[in-house]
């Protein structure tokens, strides 16, 4: 995390799994995909809170409606609840 105006580092974490894309920003934590695939919402710690395997790789999560849509390269558009 760096800081917008100065570039001076805010914060630092690595993620111990394989992010496949941008993650989506919550109050409460991210989501991104993995290479696994799968679907996973983090805390701001990175702990994993929710995981949803998936039928290929993900592309970015992105915010639909009250719930998180992921897209993935075997042509199916998900959705999942916002929990």
């Amino acid at each position: 995390n760096l800081h917008g105006r100065t570039g001076t580092v805010q914060a630092v974490a690595s993620v111990p799994t394989h992010l496949f894309n941008r993650p989506l920003v919550t109050g409460d934590g991210y989501w991104v995909g993995t290479t696994e695939p799968a679907l996973e919402k983090r805390s701001v710690t990175h702990e994993v809170l929710h995981r949803y395997p998936l039928p290929g790789m993900p592309g970015s999560p992105s915010a639909a409606g009250t719930g998180i849509a992921v897209s993935t390269y075997d042509n199916f558009i998900l959705v999942f609840p916002p929990r």
